[in-house]
């Protein structure tokens, strides 16, 4: 299973996009949205989350939930 990366509002908008691209199996999921913990928050995070932790399914790359 690829690596897990997360981002925070600390970071700018560009560090997680870089993040994915220096992880050889690295994917982005994106929330369009306002705040941070979008996870139980969110059905389409949820669901790429649970996807991947619970099935290894990873998201396809540059996902938006929103």
């Amino acid at each position: 299973m690829p690596p897990a990366g997360f981002s925070s509002y600390r970071f700018p908008a560009c560090a997680p996009t870089r993040l994915a691209a220096q992880l050889c199996t690295g994917v982005l999921l994106t929330l369009n949205g306002e705040g941070r913990g979008a996870y139980g928050q969110n059905a389409c995070i949820g669901n790429a989350v649970n996807g991947y932790l619970l099935d290894g399914k990873v998201p396809p790359g540059r996902t938006r939930c929103g």
